[in-house]
């Protein structure tokens, strides 16, 4: 049989099986590689590559990523023999640890101003991510290290001032910050 190659947008290249893993793979820990088959790796690393050479895909991918992880919080402890833990599918796991993976990679410093490049290019999924717990540091981290989110241009007739405890810009005729509340004498 000639060993398996990637092609984009292959099916998963085996039978689905059941996998009994020790600890549930919403903790945020990598699925660990010797659960796979070797064509199961080939795959896992093809789609891996096919993702992270499409920057405009990158932001699809956390979602996925966080509706896996929704999926395997869901998931209880259960029983096989003598062994406790999770069971998931092969298939699961595998689409798991693509995602995982490519949300790690997208992280790397070389990958960063390309991913803040997509937050500005779409706020309301970058504001669904720094609403949640698992992202929002990370969002936050990358939008500073790349100068934060493109600000609207402000019409000449308004003028806006900085707030000193959170740096948002608001009204000057407002009497307190609409992002954080605190007060205008309370600098």
């Amino acid at each position: 049989m000639a060993p398996y190659v990637f092609r984009p947008n292959d099916p998963y290249p085996r039978r689905e099986r059941q996998i009994l893993i020790a600890s549930p793979v919403a903790s945020g820990n990598p699925i660990p590689r010797f659960i796979f088959k070797p064509d199961e790796l080939i795959w896992i690393d093809g789609w891996i590559a096919d993702r992270i050479a499409q920057p405009e895909v990158w932001l699809d991918t956390w979602n996925q990523i966080l509706s896996l992880r929704d999926l395997a919080a869901q998931m209880e402890c259960s029983r096989a023999g003598n062994q406790r833990g999770w069971t998931y599918s092969s298939k699961f796991l595998a689409w798991f640890s693509i995602q995982h993976a490519v949300m790690t990679m997208t992280l790397l410093p070389a990958n960063r101003p390309a991913l803040a490049a997509e937050f500005r290019r779409h706020p309301f999924e970058t504001e669904i991510f720094k609403g949640n717990s698992f992202t929002a540091s990370v969002v936050a981290g990358v939008l500073a290290e790349s100068g934060g989110l493109a600000t609207a241009q402000v019409p000449s007739s308004e003028t806006f001032i900085h707030c000193s405890y959170c740096g948002q810009s608001f009204k000057q005729s407002e009497p307190r910050c609409t992002h954080c509340g605190a007060g205008r004498l309370s600098r």
